[in-house]
């Protein structure tokens, strides 16, 4: 792999890359080679790729997967696995799946996209907004926003799908459901309005940023809306300065996302720490504690 040519960006892709090993048959059940998949997968994860906790060891066509989560160069051949080099497609003994544009996963406020990446370049973003849940760190701290436009709310997070008629399992925004998991509060699961679909949810607790009708989520980079439907939606909307009141301070009336994700950030560890009794702040010590560059 080249590390220092760039490629446009639109090139690379966030999906799963599923190894295999060939199952053994009842009469030679040692012959599957376990410990040679497990090693393989291993040696990605400690790459930087993902484990697939919705996908441990299942069987396919006589074939026996495991599979991560990792970014992907397109190729004229197929697609580049940055984290163990090799080409894969979307079919085969071992294959890619579930290919999503990595643009998805950049802050879609306060901060510009790059164009081109080296691959480098892309490791090291996927390392930073999905490895380490640092991308809140990516957003711009001099631009602004008015207090009234955040909210703090619920997100309902579709996970999964499963389609009745053959039982078809799909499963849904893993690397959302990963980048908003510090703030889980439970799950649940129903039937699509027409009966022909098992949907499971996560409930999760969202900082929001309203812009027009919509609401973005600043954790995962996606617009919401509060509408419920089969997909995922926001509600229980509770404007952040009125959050900010219930703690006795009083908040500046423009903030950027980055201040505002480490005052809730903070009082929400407060709240959790604290459960009988609010403890008050200063907020002038809260922003003082704030790196702004």
């Amino acid at each position: 792999m080249n590390n220092k040519v760039l490629y446009k960006i639109d090139d690379f892709y966030i999906g799963k890359v599923n190894i295999s090993c060939k199952q053994g048959n009842l009469l030679i059940p040692h012959d599957t080679d376990f410990s040679g998949l497990f090693i393989k997968k291993i040696k990605l994860i400690e790459k930087g790729a993902i484990d697939d906790n919705y996908n441990f060891m299942r069987s396919r066509n006589g074939r026996i997967y495991e599979t991560v989560y990792t970014v992907f160069l397109r190729q004229d051949d197929g697609y580049l696995c940055l984290h163990d080099g090799n080409i894969y497609k979307e079919n085969g003994d071992d294959y890619c799946s579930c290919l999503t544009s990595f643009k998805n996963y950049f802050p879609k406020v306060d901060f510009i996209i790059p164009n081109q990446l080296t691959i480098n370049e892309a490791i090291n973003y996927f390392n930073i907004i999905i490895n380490d849940y640092k991308g809140i760190e990516l957003y711009d701290k001099n631009a602004l926003h008015s207090i009234s436009d955040y909210f703090i709310g619920s997100l309902d997070l579709l996970t999964s799908e499963t389609i009745i008629d053959n039982q078809v399992f799909m499963e849904k925004n893993f690397i959302n459901y990963r980048l908003l998991a510090n703030n889980w509060i439970g799950c649940c699961g129903r039937y699509t309005n027409d009966g022909t679909k098992d949907m499971s949810y996560d409930y999760l607790k969202c900082l929001f940023l309203k812009i027009a009708n919509r609401y973005y989520s600043i954790n995962d980079f996606t617009f919401y809306t509060d509408m419920e439907s089969d997909d995922s939606f926001c509600h229980h909307l509770l404007p952040y300065k009125e959050y900010i009141e219930n703690f006795n301070i009083t908040a500046k009336e423009d903030l950027s996302i980055y201040e505002a994700n480490v005052i809730y950030t903070k009082l929400e560890a407060t709240k959790k720490e604290s459960k009988t009794k609010t403890k008050k702040f200063s907020l002038k010590n809260l922003f003082n504690n704030i790196k702004t560059n």
